[in-house]
């Protein structure tokens, strides 16, 4: 398909319209002659849909600035001035947002379709009694989360029979491998329920749920080094289809976990390609792959091989923030699609595509990312709803609800004035 074909089209059905009322203009008053014209442009209508619709998939991939971009709606409010460093979207198509000073809330879509944020969710502290940051949220599959933090802070959150969130006792036993209390900067859910978290000095664990409903840290898993071979931070994990994960973290920090047959997790060899650079995120694709992005734009695409080991491709060009330096990637999260929304420094927001030839790309960057007081910030968190929108968490109160352009023929015609003759052989 090409645009020129698409305009032969449009002008076709254009000149029925037309048509027809130059006909009918005398018939259309009243009568006979009105029902028989109302089902001819009804008619007419549905030929115009049918038409378009073929065109629909085609055009908005090649053409996707004609459905308006991605849209950030303005500030939802009620977070303040702290930092938003994480949020989980639920299965109901809520959200857990968490962030600076013990900051958490449940974020859910009111009757107007705009986001609000409920009540503070109190009790957030560190193993210390201190009130502290919150790094990471990870929901569960019964519609809770596990919420962990600054020093050992790490919370089963659970929605109680009123419909509000309340944190449970402190989940102990998170330390580092120099057995010192530890921050919990990243956590993920298996799809048995059970999660990996990870956070400072090589500290990675997996987290059970016991039959008494609540959740106990095993043995840590240990062998978390850097590429110097030295112990280093956690800073993101994606679980794969197969309960494995991807485990990524300071200078060139990147493993495959895999769990045994006695049920414990054990870490691969290094997965090399991203040479010095930290990884601070990582998300699983629907098919089995994953992006991984860190310091300096670095941003590849990890898919496994035949012997079940992974490699990452070649680096995905373009990622810079609002001023066009090359900016860290500090969130990803994907879309049913298979494509992902990917955010970092300085306003670096964009969307991520898979092409014809397999490889990723970016798009133009998704702007009007601000915070409580109008200036740019960083994108600290991504998480992608049911519906395919997204909220997106960052600097100092910064947390908006990011919808896609809508596929529709309405959509398409209210954007068929924007096609220009550069359109024409974009086939």
């Amino acid at each position: 398909m090409n645009c020129q074909e698409l305009r032969e089209d449009i002008e076709k059905l254009t000149n029925l319209k037309e048509d027809f009322e130059a006909k009918f203009e005398d018939g259309y008053e009243s009568g006979i002659g009105k029902i028989a014209i109302d089902e001819a442009f009804k008619t007419a209508a549905e030929f115009s849909d049918e038409l378009l619709g073929k065109y629909l998939q085609d055009f908005a991939e090649k053409n996707p600035e004609l459905f308006g971009g991605w849209q950030m709606s303005e500030l939802i409010e009620g977070f303040g001035n702290n930092p938003v460093y994480a949020i989980a979207a639920l299965p109901d198509g809520s959200a857990l947002v968490g962030g600076g000073y013990g900051a958490l809330y449940h974020a859910a879509k009111g009757l107007d379709g705009k986001f609000g944020l409920s009540e503070r969710i109190e009790g957030f502290k560190n193993v210390y009694g201190d009130i502290t940051y919150m790094n990471s949220i990870a929901a569960l599959p019964d519609g809770g989360a596990l919420v962990g933090g600054n020093r050992g802070a790490l919370y089963h959150a659970a929605k109680g029979p009123d419909g509000k969130f309340s944190l449970g006792e402190l989940i102990e036993g998170f330390v580092s491998a120099y057995d010192l209390q530890q921050d919990i900067d990243a956590v993920a859910v298996l799809p048995d329920g059970s999660t990996l978290m990870g956070g400072g000095d090589g500290a990675l664990y997996h987290a059970a749920k016991g039959p008494d409903g609540k959740f106990s840290l095993g043995e840590r898993i240990d062998g978390f080094k850097n590429a110097h071979g030295d112990i280093t931070y956690v800073n993101g994990i994606a679980v794969l289809s197969d309960s494995g994960a991807l485990v990524g973290g300071n200078y060139g920090a990147l493993y495959h976990a895999t769990k045994g047959p006695d049920g414990k997790f054990s870490l691969g060899e290094l997965i090399e390609g991203i040479g010095n650079n930290s990884v601070y995120s990582i998300a699983t694709l629907p098919d089995g792959s994953a992006l991984v992005g860190g310091t300096h734009g670095a941003l590849y695409h990890a898919t496994k091989g035949p012997d079940g080991s992974f490699s990452l491709g070649k680096r995905i060009e373009g990622f810079k923030d609002v001023d066009g330096n090359s900016a860290d990637v500090c969130a990803i999260d994907t879309l049913p699609d298979g494509s992902a929304l990917v955010g970092g420094d300085r306003g670096a927001l964009y969307y991520a595509t898979k092409g014809p030839d397999g490889s990723f790309s970016l798009g133009e960057r998704i702007d009007g990312f601000k915070n409580v007081h109008g200036n740019i910030v960083y994108v600290n968190s991504i998480a992608v709803l049911p519906d395919g929108s997204a909220l997106v968490g960052g600097s100092n109160g910064a947390l908006c609800h990011a919808t896609k352009p809508e596929l529709s023929v309405a959509t398409l015609k209210q954007n068929l004035d924007k096609i220009t003759d550069k359109d024409i052989d974009n086939t």
